[in-house]
């Protein structure tokens, strides 16, 4: 097992090296969180019922670039349910549910979507899961054309809000509703609680959803996303969070990787307390200092994004500020009969 343990985290190493020296980091077409592990079914549909308990629910928030005058906002909330848990020996079968809005610019451009997942994670060996789920939903684009003004609105001397502009007239759809379907593969490796390596991808919008809001065909392109994440005890009362995301869309591609340290500052059953505190980057664009807090079922964490870009100028390099929070919900068994949960 400890051969294994170090072939498995040799993996996650190289893994990790080969996003970080081989990508060069862009801007990619749909949101991100910078806290992408603390965003379990946003990450990945295969992710879903991904964790030890019945229930989970996650929260993000994200204020971008608040500097500037029309700051972007993203939220997300997701929440989970794992099934037939006691006919599953050792294999997890859960469902979730997933909405998100994100809202940007002078014209209030808005994204929203919600979406359902099914997943399931098969173990192999005694600590290794293979996993894999999908989702289908819905979304919605708009925006505000009263919010925007147009060169041919000025009269020369002033600007009359009554004057149509010929811009306004070509986009006359200013709402579009769209269908999205994607899936996620993993492979997950257990040895405790706290030390293991889970890896894997997810590819959303599969079949390519029209986002034009005028005639044109545009196409919202498929996203492959290549997700890693360890955590090593390495004493006590100490652990190694690692994690990686590498995305691609089109030509637009984003690397991050992570790095923090958590500390236990009480391990006893039913009391259990962690704070975490390291840093999250994105190549070529920014670093985000993190600190968190566990307590029992309950997860926390602030982010910062400090702006490495040439945006810099525009910002002062500040660059988003971002919450996540996590709880796990454990129903109580009343049947007097224990059993050990196989993903911890």
């Amino acid at each position: 097992m400890k051969n294994f343990a170090f072939r498995m985290q040799r993996a996650f190493a190289v893994l990790a090296s080969v996003v970080v020296l081989n990508v060069q980091a862009a801007q990619a077409q749909d949101i991100h969180f910078s806290q992408y592990d603390h965003a379990p079914v946003f990450l990945s549909a295969g992710q879903t019922g991904l964790f030890s308990g019945d229930y989970r629910f996650a929260a993000n928030y994200r204020s971008q670039w608040f500097s500037v005058p029309v700051p972007y906002s993203t939220f997300a909330a997701s929440a989970e349910m794992r099934l037939m848990g006691d006919k599953l020996e050792n294999d997890v079968f859960a469902v979730g549910v997933l909405a998100w809005n994100d809202k940007a610019g002078d014209s209030e451009l808005s994204s929203s979507q919600a979406q359902i997942s099914v997943a399931y994670a098969k173990q192999l060996v005694k600590g290794l899961f293979l996993y894999g789920g999908v989702y289908a939903g819905g979304g919605q684009r708009r925006f505000k054309m009263d919010r925007l003004q147009f060169d041919d609105q000025y009269t020369g001397d002033q600007f009359d809000p009554t004057r149509i502009s010929a811009e306004q007239s070509v986009a006359r759809n200013t709402n579009l509703a769209y269908f999205d379907v994607g899936m996620g593969l993993g492979l997950r490796w257990q040895a405790t609680a706290r030390t293991y390596v889970n890896a894997g991808f997810s590819m959303m919008h599969l079949n390519t959803p029209r986002q034009s809001f005028m005639s044109g065909e545009v196409e919202l392109p498929t996203r492959l996303s290549l997700h890693a994440a360890a955590s090593v005890q390495v004493a006590p009362r100490a652990d190694l969070l690692l994690s990686t995301q590498f995305q691609q869309q089109l030509t637009y591609r984003s690397a991050m990787f992570g790095a923090m340290w958590r500390y236990h500052l009480n391990t006893n059953r039913g009391r259990e307390t962690a704070v975490f505190f390291g840093s999250l980057f994105r190549l070529g664009d920014a670093v985000a200092p993190i600190i968190g807090l566990n307590y029992q079922t309950w997860q926390a964490a602030l982010s910062y994004d400090i702006n490495l870009s040439a945006f810099n100028v525009a910002t002062n390099r500040h660059g988003a500020v971002e919450l996540s929070l996590i709880y796990i919900l454990k129903r109580l068994d009343r049947s007097g009969a224990a059993k050990v949960c196989p993903v911890l």
